[in-house]
């Protein structure tokens, strides 16, 4: 949460936490937005965020130089208009230097930028600095956002689309032939895996019978709990109905203007009259970043065809179905090393398959984050096979699993904005990387949850960009999700916390809510400040279409003051209740820059730090600390530009993260 502050020694100031708690109920689409603590300024204008120029790594499927017109967004948070103001972006590392002039910027309103054009090449660090120029600013803290930046030349990618079905489930019945249909259309820039699974009850369908351990393994690993399922990419799930052009051919064509720096192929080698050879080849450009990787191998059949429908879903065709891994659901481990590397799994044919359509699908996954970095496959062509069509469906309710488990997401630092004693105004609007620096997801079943969405923006603060749950297409009711935002310090009871919300009802019948919670001893205790659900939480008509607040009138602002919240005296020192590795400030940093941790133990601490190569370059902490929060200044000086790496180690916890160094 970007702040600034006013410290009075007379006044009795504490921190606080807040949790944003989900309840679905497979209902429709909840806003936040413009989480604020304190009080505006009058005149105040901020650089929210940087469009266009991804932060930290990224990729593009060229080598050659291109143009790019940087854009940021600008956002008056004050309560005064502004009648004219500037905005510079420099980046030195190229010589870059665009000044942009602006008029009339109301208070509350945000503006995009474009300044001039600017030619990146691959390989070139970006140190952007983007900054306003108002003299009449009163709060000068947020007046400057710095991005490091690296755009690196890759390969082409295919994007693999995994899909979970089954022959026993309705749902899939009513979707798969429009995933048939656009798999076949777009077979050139896809590779396509359809894992069968036991249920719906009765559970019979025979594509999972004949293998349902390998089906099983990858559902647990992408904690899928039911029918329809496909994941583009191993991170992104695409949201039903099939039926919605969009819902197939946005997630597709995302990912196709993404480079990657894995390049695969992959080819079928008959070896003997039983048995067949998957041979992979591997080409890493340059050193990835730390994950646990791996080269997954699926050996796939292209078309099974029923005489009469195997299942209650009424398929008799299915396309690209899964029937084994290779070796196994464990898949081959890989180095992190730029080389290229070779591989030959052998595959044992199966009577029970159609030998000429069986092919493989082989692909590199970010084990970590899920994410796939490249697929490919031996079998280029569709072959003669024309899927049906089906009656076009709205909201789609799937089949499901008993599946439970947990995954937290934690966010990465993209801006510090240091405090100051001129004026004190929290704020977080959600215009820059999500989650925000320091907040943290907590998705308790690894389906869907809290996401950025661009376009939507609340009334208190100007921008383009909220917080979205999506609940409408949010099959596992009762799910809990958590958005726990940073600790807020130096908050008075005379303060007043405020945040917009938007909710429309879907059916009286589905009901979700939200709760807000507040902590004022670090996240150890919460009470709570705020709980709807239901049309009680609704600010806007009920609809059977997927809700999105148009109006100003959509939205809500709720007031909460902090008195009788804030403690009447400063708090006393709060031991953690977990573990939690923190960004380094400042980042990028030169040369030196404080990494801060908690431990909620007393418990043996070391902490390493690695360049890019994994090679280790210091243990600036390296002893038994009893429970408490800590923090150390890193020094640079003998270091040189680039991106370096921290790794904390404590009992069996273990975190790392990233951090630049330019000089």
């Amino acid at each position: 949460m970007p702040y600034s502050k006013m410290v009075s020694n007379t006044v009795n100031r504490g921190k606080i936490v807040l949790q944003f708690i989900t309840y679905n109920g497979f209902g429709n689409n909840l806003y936040i937005d413009n989480v604020i603590v304190g009080r505006k300024n009058n005149i105040d204008i901020a650089v929210t965020s940087i469009n266009n120029i991804p932060i930290d790594t990224s990729v593009v499927p060229d080598t050659s130089a291109f143009y790019i017109m940087p854009q940021v967004t600008v956002s008056n948070i004050g309560l005064t208009g502004i009648s004219a103001y500037r905005v510079i972006m420099e980046i030195g590392s190229v010589q870059y230097i665009s000044i942009h002039d602006s008029t009339a910027l109301a208070a509350g309103q945000s503006a995009n930028v474009t300044f001039d054009s600017l030619l990146v090449t691959p390989g070139t660090p970006l140190d952007i600095m983007v900054y306003t120029s108002l003299a009449s600013d009163t709060n000068h803290l947020n007046d400057t956002l710095k991005q490091y930046s690296i755009i690196l030349a890759g390969y082409l990618r295919n994007v693999l689309f995994e899909e979970f079905t089954s022959a026993t489930s309705p749902s899939s019945g009513s979707q798969n032939l429009y995933l048939d249909s656009f798999i076949n259309n777009n077979f050139s820039l896809l590779c396509a895996v359809r894992y069968h699974l036991g249920f719906p009850q009765p559970g019979i369908d025979s594509m999972y019978l004949q293998n349902p351990s390998e089906p099983d393994a990858r559902r647990l690993f992408y904690f899928i709990q039911s029918v329809p399922q496909t994941l583009v990419d191993g991170n992104t799930r695409m949201p039903l109905p099939y039926s919605m052009d969009s819902n197939l051919y946005m997630p597709l064509i995302s990912r196709l203007l993404t480079g990657t720096p894995v390049s695969i192929s992959v080819v079928r080698r008959d070896i003997s009259p039983d048995s067949v050879s998957a041979d992979v080849n591997i080409s890493v450009k340059y050193q990835l970043p730390m994950g646990d990787y791996s080269l997954m191998v699926a050996a796939v059949e292209r078309y099974v065809n029923y005489s009469s429908p195997p299942g209650a879903s009424g398929e008799t065709v299915f396309f690209d179905v899964f029937r084994k891994m290779l070796p196994d659901t464990n898949g081959i481990p890989l180095s992190l090393s730029p080389g290229n590397y070779q591989f030959s799994l052998n595959y044992q044919k199966n009577p029970q398959y159609v030998d000429s359509l069986i092919y493989f699908v082989a692909f590199v996954q970010n084990n970590f984050t899920r994410e796939i970095l490249n697929c490919a496959k031996s079998r280029n062509y569709t072959g003669n096979f024309k899927p049906a069509h089906f009656t076009r469906s709205t909201k789609v309710k799937p089949d499901f699993s008993p599946l439970n488990t947990f995954r937290t997401y934690r966010g990465r630092s993209s801006r510090s904005v240091k405090a100051d004693t001129t004026s004190y105004f929290a704020f977080q609007n959600f215009e820059g990387p999500f989650p925000p620096p320091g907040w943290i997801i907590s998705n308790s079943d690894g389906y869907l949850t809290f996401e950025k969405v661009r376009g939507v923006n609340g009334v208190s603060l100007g921008g383009s960009n909220c917080v979205k749950v999506n609940f409408y297409d949010y099959y596992n009711i009762g799910q809990k999700d958590t958005l726990i935002s940073v600790e807020v310090d130096s908050v008075s009871a005379g303060d007043t916390l405020y945040f917009d919300y938007a909710y429309a009802q879907y059916l009286s019948s589905y009901i979700d809510s939200l709760a807000v919670n507040i902590s004022t001893d670090g996240g150890a205790t919460y009470s709570n400040i705020f709980n709807k659900g239901g049309y009680v939480l609704a600010t806007s008509l009920a609809t059977t279409l997927p809700f999105v607040p148009a109006t100003a009138s959509d939205w809500k602002t709720v007031v909460i003051p902090m008195t009788g919240i804030i403690p009447p005296g400063n708090p006393s020192v709060v031991v953690p209740n977990a573990y939690e590795l923190m960004q380094n400030y400042p980042n990028p940093f030169n040369p030196r820059t404080t990494i801060a941790y908690k431990i909620p133990y007393d418990v043996n601490v070391t902490i390493k730090i690695y360049d890019v190569l994994g090679k280790e370059i210091a243990v600036p902490v390296n002893k038994k600390q009893t429970a408490g929060s800590y923090r150390f200044e890193f020094d640079g000086s003998g270091l040189s530009s680039g991106i370096y790496f921290y790794r904390i180690t404590a009992g069996g916890f273990s975190d790392v993260k990233k951090m630049a160094l330019i000089r």
